[in-house]
């Protein structure tokens, strides 16, 4: 039987146990007010929406947590189509559902980096057409700062999300970025 092995094994499950004492991993939920912003990547059209959504997660160590994401539109905004001869008002949505892994830094006013991956959704609205809806999926990074009260914390969070896929036009994308105030709640 190799000795040393063993002993390593056994060394590393200790010293595991005992940091698992130090730190009990926690629950959080968080719910965010804020704006998507979208800026059509070719320039001139942009659009805003005033979004709710949260996050549910779970920090398994005290720097290192990971979360489910989602944001909603709550309105939509409206411009006048340049392109239709009888300038129709278009109504617009972006919406986004994903999960990220999140470092944050151990003190009561933190700074927190998220990398994760992220659909969106352009919901399309104008009359005379149908309605239309497109998909995408892909990376979303950004960062809050906060502070953290022990049982909640309060942060101001900046997020890129994967660009939206208009539907109505072919090929058109939008830059999307998301400004929120969050508040949570560790359980």
């Amino acid at each position: 039987m190799n000795y040393k092995a063993l002993c390593l094994v056994f060394g590393l499950a200790v010293t595991t146990a005992t940091n698992a004492s130090e730190f009990q991993g926690e629950g959080y939920l968080e719910l965010h007010l804020g704006q998507n912003n979208t800026s059509y990547t070719g320039g001139g059209l942009d659009y805003s929406y005033m979004t709710i959504g949260g996050a549910w997660g779970y920090q398994f160590e005290p720097n290192w947590s990971a979360e489910l994401f989602m944001t909603f539109a709550t309105d939509g905004d409206s411009v006048p189509d340049a392109v239709n001869p009888f300038t129709v008002d278009v109504d617009t949505k972006v919406n986004g559902i994903g999960g990220y892994l999140v470092a944050r830094t151990n003190d009561d006013f933190y700074v927190k980096g998220k990398l994760g991956l992220i659909g969106t959704q352009f919901a399309y609205t104008a009359g005379g057409y149908e309605d239309e809806m497109e998909y995408n999926f892909g990376l979303s990074y950004g960062f809050s700062a906060g502070y953290d009260a022990r049982d909640f914390y309060v942060e101001l969070s900046y997020l890129i999300l994967p660009e939206a896929e208009d539907s109505f036009y072919n090929g058109v994308n939008y830059d999307v970025e998301t400004i929120a105030l969050n508040v949570g709640f560790y359980y």
